[in-house]
């Protein structure tokens, strides 16, 4: 399982690519797999108390082993702080593997106008 930063400005929309591969490196076949994205103020909070929980089952071309972790602002907007992370693979065969981990930072946002009117 690879720990990675992920960071964010609070209230903005975010796209991560995330890339699943074997062992060997080679790309898993996403087909009829889910991705399960979640963050928790604390590692113990249940997922019911997570502040972020996303599943991703559409794949744009699942062969290659990349999913788009897409968070839009509505996600985003949680007070700027440290928070934790993972990912979960569930492949075809109903396997459950712990991809990536590590800290989400959201960041206090400095422009919070959005019409320029």
């Amino acid at each position: 399982m690879a720990d990675r930063l992920m960071r964010v400005i609070r209230g903005d929309d975010s796209d991560f690519e995330l890339t699943f591969t074997d062992v060997d490196g080679v790309a898993i076949d996403l087909t009829n797999s889910t991705v399960f994205f979640t963050v928790k103020a604390d590692k113990d909070d249940l997922d019911n108390e997570a502040l972020i929980a996303k599943e991703i089952i559409l794949f744009e071309e699942p062969e290659t082993g990349i999913a788009v972790l897409q968070l839009t602002s509505t996600d985003t907007d949680i007070p700027a702080h440290d928070y934790y992370y993972d990912v979960q693979l569930k492949d075809s065969n109903d396997k459950i593997s712990s991809t990536y981990s590590g800290k989400f930072v959201v960041v206090k946002d400095i422009t919070i106008r959005t019409d320029f009117s």
